[in-house]
């Protein structure tokens, strides 16, 4: 009984102590008292700071570069880019914008960008357009990034891809040590590539200056894939779109002498741009089913993977009608071919074709407006007034003219 009655006692005691703040407590550990503001200021600065402690590790989490290098990620002096991005977000980042931002982006294009700046380093970006239609430079996305070391002045400038690849430091070696045999691989002795492709649209290309240690000097990261978070606009009246699958399609009977007409001769068969998908398989190539679109829906582009002679091609096919189309049916207006991914024999007008002279090929666009930017290889870019977002980029490596990129769109003649 008397146990009980001093249990009770010591509960009854606990009980004060809490009621009034447990002041008692306090003093015999040898903290100071608190009044009922003191405590209540101190809760809340206790709060703030799990706050600001759980803010921070969210962060350090938000901003440590992935492993995986299909996550196509970079780091520029620790600050991460995850494509695609807005290009609102590039440039508030600091990168200021040398081109138009007014200038139109056609929907699924990936347009060259000019000179994003910022302080002594410049890059280049792809824009793209994952709406149904045109929207302003500053309202589009980056598909792609390029950071080229001849133009990254800055000298603590680090740039970095998953597990810490760095730009001006790596090696072919510590590249495969790090992400394992690559896709494709060109030789050369002045500047060998690798290429790590998820699919066609998807890739990091890494360039290496063989003649300057071979570390890596280049880097292209590509993946123009919508957003999940990305809503589209309501699609275009059919009085805006200008392709469609119903008009008929008649392949050229040889290249054009005009630029501008967009005849091509692509693998030994004569094509003008915008082009039916089925042309490519009337022509001898496959389409891979799984990697490809079968079917599209208005106002939308499908991807096609097409194989032919051991070369891949991969390009998008636009539907511009009002009910849902079969991927043959939808045309194409981008082609290319490039010693790295489809390595097929091309010629455009007036004589220009792969493997020509780079001096040939100056003769060849003299009476062309162009221009051209140098670095570790020569890039010419022709522009059509006429037509909005289309023209023509030539790459040269090694004197030689190892990539032509076609865009040409307009109604179908």
């Amino acid at each position: 009984m008397k146990k009980r009655i001093v249990i009770m006692a010591v509960m009854a005691s606990i009980l004060v102590m809490t009621a009034c703040g447990c002041q008692a407590c306090a003093k015999w550990s040898g903290e100071p008292v608190l009044n009922q503001k003191e405590q209540s200021d101190a809760t809340k600065k206790t709060e703030e700071t799990k706050t600001e402690t759980d803010t921070s590790k969210k962060d350090e989490k938000e901003t440590k570069l992935s492993e995986d290098i299909y996550h196509f990620e970079v780091s520029v002096n620790g600050e991460i880019y995850q494509l695609p991005m807005k290009y609102a977000q590039y440039t508030k980042s600091g990168w200021s914008y040398s081109g138009d931002e007014e200038e139109m982006v056609s929907p699924s294009a990936m347009l060259l960008s000019d000179w994003f700046k910022r302080g002594d380093n410049r890059t280049l970006a792809y824009l793209t357009n994952f709406d149904v239609s045109d929207v302003s430079t500053a309202d589009s996305y980056l598909g792609g990034l390029m950071f080229d070391r001849n133009y990254i002045k800055d000298e603590d400038t680090q740039i970095l891809l998953a597990d810490e690849i760095q730009l001006g430091v790596s090696t072919p070696e510590e590249v495969k040590e790090a992400y394992g045999e690559p896709t494709k691989e060109t030789e050369s002795e002045t500047f060998p590539t690798m290429t790590y492709a998820k699919d066609g649209d998807s890739f990091v290309e890494l360039g290496f200056d063989a003649a300057n240690g071979n570390v890596l000097a280049e880097i292209t990261i590509q993946n123009p894939v919508m957003p999940k978070e990305f809503e589209e606009s309501e699609a275009p009246d059919e009085d805006a779109a200008e392709e469609t699958e119903d008009e008929t399609y008649e392949a050229p009977s040889a290249v054009s002498s005009d630029l501008f007409e967009y005849t091509m001769s692509f693998a030994g068969n004569l094509y003008q741009l915008p082009v039916p998908v089925s042309e490519f398989v009337k022509n001898g190539w496959s389409m891979v089913a799984d990697a490809t679109n079968l079917a599209v829906e208005p106002g939308k582009t499908g991807r096609v993977t097409l194989m032919k002679d051991n070369q891949t091609l991969w390009v998008k096919a636009r539907n511009s009608g009002e009910i849902d189309a079969d991927i043959g049916d939808c045309l194409v207006s981008n082609l290319a071919a490039n010693v790295k991914d489809c390595d097929v024999e091309m010629e455009i007008a007036d004589g220009i074709q792969m493997g020509m002279s780079q001096e040939d090929l100056e003769k060849a666009i003299a009476d062309y407006e162009y221009k051209k930017e140098v670095s570790s290889y020569t890039y010419y870019e022709i522009t059509d007034k006429d037509r909005k977002n289309c023209g023509y980029e030539v790459i040269v490596r090694d004197g030689k003219v190892t990539g032509i990129e076609v865009t040409g769109s307009g109604k179908v003649k």
